[in-house]
């Protein structure tokens, strides 16, 4: 169906308290921007970001015998400056779909309790505005993907894994060896088979103009999370 979700802790535990019911993240936002307000909804999501995961939820993962951890992200999370705090946007395709940045600042903060637990972290991009991919989890459901059929979408694609890059290398350097690979997109063009050729140069051209090499290419092409060996 259409709904994902009837809730969203801890600032609307329940469906009374929410009010109404969401398909996607972009359609999450948008309805709570709308209900709450801009502020308001912005401040529910970094709430529900802050209490994702505990340093006591990280501990257990390493006690468990964990040592890599899948951090999803939004294309959201490297549109807006790196010294910007969180903040609405909405997606060039849909603007009725809205997404809520991620500080650099708090993205550190999580790369850094990962690597202070001894965990190696998997980026992943999850969704790239528009929609990257036919289902659920792809940012603007229900509305159609449209990434793969608008050169200024992938445009802005590039632009995402541009910055991604940039607050890659500004990392302490024990966060920086903390990051285990980074994976663009999560299954790209999933149920969309005839965009599979342009998904495939889009891949290639953005990790490859991005000096990320043929390895990296290869693995985000094919969906992969691992990393490539890394040059002295």
């Amino acid at each position: 169906g259409m709904t994902q979700g009837v809730v969203f802790p801890p600032v609307f535990p329940t469906p009374e308290s929410l009010g109404f019911e969401w398909a996607s993240e972009g359609d999450l936002v948008a309805k709570l921007a709308a209900s709450v307000g801009e502020d308001a909804a912005v401040a529910a999501v970094v709430a529900h970001r802050e209490s994702y995961f505990t340093t006591e939820d990280v501990a257990g993962l390493r006690e468990q015998g964990f040592d890599h951890v899948r951090l999803p992200l939004t294309w959201a999370a490297f549109a807006s400056e790196a010294d910007e705090p969180e903040k609405l946007v909405a997606d060039p395709a849909h603007p009725d779909k809205k997404q809520v940045t991620v500080s650099r600042a708090a993205l550190d903060r999580y790369v850094a309790t990962l690597a202070d637990a001894g965990l190696k972290v998997l980026i992943d991009i999850h969704t790239m505005p528009g929609g990257s991919s036919k289902g659920s989890y792809n940012g603007v459901f229900p509305s159609p993907p449209a990434f793969w059929d608008d050169p200024k979408l992938m445009t802005i694609g590039r632009g995402v894994v541009r910055e991604m890059l940039k607050w890659y290398l500004a990392l302490p350097e024990t966060s920086r060896t903390a990051i285990g690979g980074v994976t663009l997109l999560n299954e790209p063009a999933h149920l969309l088979p005839d965009k599979r050729d342009v998904m495939l140069d889009w891949l290639a051209g953005a990790v490859a103009r991005r000096g990320l090499g043929s390895c990296a290419a290869g693995r985000a092409a094919a969906g992969s999370s691992s990393p490539c060996a890394r040059s002295p």
